[in-house]
Parts: C-alpha cells; structure tokens; sequence
C-alpha cells in the first residue's frame, strides 16, 4: 500500500490558511484529505467567509476564547456568536467544540450548529476510568 492511500478520507483539524492554500491544498485534494478550520469569537467575518470556502470538511467553532477544558455554561455573549455565524449562510457544516462537556452544553451547541465536539470532557472520563467499557457507555448517554 503507498503511504499516502493511508491518509485517505482523513479530515485535519487547522493550520494556517495561508499556509494551507500555498503549500498544501493540492495535496490535500489528490489524496482526498479533508481539512477543518477553525473560527473563534475573535475572527473576522472576511476570515470565516475564507475559512468556510477552504474548508473540506466542516467549520470548527470555537465557542469561546479560552482554553478547551473549560466548565460552566453558555453566555449570551457566545450565543450571540453562534448567531453572528449561523446569519452568515456558510457552506460548510459547522460544529461547536470549547466547552462541550454535559447535555445542557451539547444541546445549546447542537441548536446552534450541525453538532458538538467533546474533547477534553471525555479525556477526563478516560483518565479517571477503571471500566472504560461502563465509564464510556454511561458518559456518552449523559450527553
């Protein structure tokens, strides 16, 4: 098998678009590699109207401007980020990633955008686990 029919069907999560349109996109596209960009609360609408033209795959939204890990819930003022970017009528689909981490903040995201990403969240359940099989089951099921 060549190394690269490894990378097939494969979707990356970011890396500077400028970057990505100068040295990797064809790349990216003879493979049938898919890439994902992110956008936070901070970026301007230019950048996620590029973003979502560059994007293969799906939009990342980060739901806020902290690190991922974070507790608590959804302010007004990321819903009005969600709203900002749901009124753009974007190509891609778009997913809420940053603070996912119950059902309350999975349903907000899911309303929000075309899904949720769970990340550290679930790190946490797999960490602290002794039955990963049970730990799993019963955090995905609270979600």
């Amino acid at each position: 098998m060549h190394m690269m029919q490894v990378f097939r069907d494969l979707s990356f999560p970011d890396m500077p678009m400028e970057i990505y349109e100068r040295d990797y996109k064809d790349l990216f596209q003879k493979y049938q590699m898919e890439i994902s960009f992110l956008i936070t609360p901070m970026t301007s609408d230019e950048r996620i109207r590029q973003a979502d033209r560059l994007s293969s795959a799906f939009l990342y939204i980060v739901s806020q401007s902290s690190i991922t890990g974070k507790q608590g819930g959804i302010s007004e003022e990321q819903l009005a980020y969600f709203n900002r970017i749901k009124s753009m009528n974007l190509k891609s689909p778009s997913l809420i990633g940053f603070g996912i981490h119950d059902k309350t903040t999975r349903e907000i995201a899911n309303q929000n955008s075309n899904g949720a990403i769970v990340g550290s969240a679930f790190i946490r359940i797999l960490e602290g686990s002794e039955d990963l099989s049970s730990d799993i089951s019963k955090f995905v099921s609270s979600l």
